[in-house]
């Protein structure tokens, strides 16, 4: 794979133009309106029988909860994600309301509601970045999350993009965007099959 970005068949810019960066504008913090329109977004997406089963915990910049969310966040990604904007985590319910049977489709949906609140970044010329590398037990406890109940997926940070040279000179290689498979290996007219994929 090459670090130039060519879409096989044609889609807005919106989709190309999206990829995770790790330099975020340590001085810019989000409005408002720019806060709410994220999760408004989010809040949208579709899901199993209406279920809604994600929940944001998310700590801004100016919150007394950036230091304690960011904390909870592995070495490496503490040296970055500290000039983000914004900190948090997605959070699923595991099982439905209506019946209290697992909802074995939540954390699909909480992706759903993940790339809409990414590509709505996008739209406010803001970026996102998935994070895994998380002390989950460390985060159950801290930010009260009810594990017979609710999963922990996974954190994240939204901010304005920064020149990578804002990054710690190691971190800084890495800071591109990467290509996608060709659409003829995500996509089977048919059965699986193991030789394309």
């Amino acid at each position: 794979m090459n670090n130039i970005r060519e879409n096989d068949a044609p889609v807005k810019d919106l989709f190309i133009d999206r990829w995770s960066p790790r330099s975020f504008d340590n001085d810019f913090e989000l409005s408002s309106r720019e806060f709410a329109s994220l999760f408004e977004a989010a809040r949208w997406s579709p899901s199993c029988f209406n279920e809604q089963p994600w929940t944001f915990l998310v700590a801004r910049k100016s919150d007394k909860h950036f230091e304690e969310f960011l904390g909870l966040l592995n070495d490496f990604n503490q040296k970055w994600a500290k000039d983000s904007s914004v900190i948090g985590f997605i959070v699923s319910k595991k099982d439905f309301d209506k019946t209290g049977e697992p909802n074995k489709h939540a954390h699909f949906d909480c992706g759903a509601a993940w790339m809409s609140l990414t590509l709505q970044a996008r739209d406010l010329d803001l970026y996102t970045h998935g994070i895994g590398g998380v002390d989950y037990d460390k985060a159950y406890e801290k930010l009260n999350i009810p594990s017979e109940t609710h999963d922990l997926i996974c954190a994240f940070a939204v901010g304005k993009k920064a020149p990578k040279s804002h990054l710690p000179e190691k971190m800084q290689e890495d800071e591109h965007m990467n290509d996608r498979k060709p659409l003829e290996k995500v996509i089977n007219l048919g059965g699986f099959d193991l030789k394309s994929n």
